[in-house]
């Protein structure tokens, strides 16, 4: 709850450390990930996919299961039973997923 209830804060410390990480020199690891999913699909190694998107599915995925553990435990009694396990298998799960998906569609399907 804490997390979600800092995330949608208006004034939360997480937004001031976005909008600093954006304002800053450096770009932050976000815009790193999305211009590197976008020179991907310019090279023809991943499907045309909005990278803005590609970007929160990809976070989506991996901290959800954290900040809703107590419904993730109920839908997946592994995440109960043995959390590191279950931690393993989501990170195995996450890539594959997200490789497949992201794989370019061969041509005339």
């Amino acid at each position: 709850c804490l997390m979600v209830n800092e995330c949608i804060r208006e004034d939360s410390l997480i937004g001031e450390y976005l909008a600093a990480a954006f304002e800053s020199p450096e770009p932050p690891p976000g815009r790193i990930m999305e211009e590197r999913i976008a020179e991907a699909i310019e090279a023809g190694e991943v499907r045309e996919v909005d990278p803005k998107h590609a970007l929160l599915t990809i976070v989506s995925a991996c901290t959800f299961f954290f900040v809703a553990l107590p419904t993730v435990k109920y839908l997946h009694p592994q995440a109960a039973e043995d959390f590191n396990a279950f931690v393993e298998a989501r990170k195995r799960h996450v890539v594959d997923l997200l490789l497949n998906g992201f794989r370019r569609r061969p041509e005339g399907s």
